[in-house]
């Protein structure tokens, strides 16, 4: 069965830290770029409200953790 472009697996070349926003962004057939700048704008809007609730700090990397940990390597 031929894979299509839009296969949900990290890629190994084109990735910077564990190719999570490559493969959602290949996935939904979106510019990494943009996937990439919402994780950050992710991380951005809960660093203020961890000030007032500190684990809020550690959600966008834990959000990223478990889709590193869930989406399979190409």
């Amino acid at each position: 069965m031929p894979r299509s472009d839009r296969t949900f697996l990290r890629p190994r070349q084109g990735s910077v830290l564990g190719g999570v926003c490559a493969a959602l962004a290949r996935a939904a057939g979106l510019d990494v770029s943009v996937v990439r700048s919402v994780f950050f704008g992710l991380f951005l809007v809960t660093a203020p409200i961890a000030y007032f609730w500190l684990p809020a700090l550690f959600l966008a990397p834990l959000v990223y953790s478990a889709f590193w940990l869930g989406i399979p390597r190409e």
